[in-house]
């Protein structure tokens, strides 16, 4: 009986592009350096649920939020992606002691 021959193990590569809807023609004129909160996952590299959580919890300062038909979109300016980095950066990872 001859064997089937092994397939070689694939490496899972992460995902390059920011998100993959551009969705920079829905940002208003003006906002075209803020980011959506896909854009913000990806450079802060932090799931999106995780960010979603953390603004719900007022732990990270709430973006602008801009409507664009029945589209509504977070975006975070430069400033505010410096503090978001800043306060990820000082949380601790893991679970508090009990």
């Amino acid at each position: 009986m001859a064997r089937k021959p092994r397939r070689k193990f694939r490496l899972i590569r992460p995902q390059r592009q920011p998100n993959a809807r551009r969705v920079d023609q829905w940002k208003p004129k003006g906002y075209e350096d803020w980011l959506t909160l896909g854009e913000l996952s990806f450079v802060v590299n932090r799931h999106k649920d995780y960010l979603r959580r953390l603004e719900r919890q007022e732990r990270i300062p709430l973006p602008k939020r801009v409507t664009r038909g029945e589209l509504e979109i977070r975006l975070y300016s430069p400033f505010v992606v410096g503090e978001i980095k800043e306060i990820l950066s000082l949380m601790k990872p893991g679970r508090p002691r009990k």
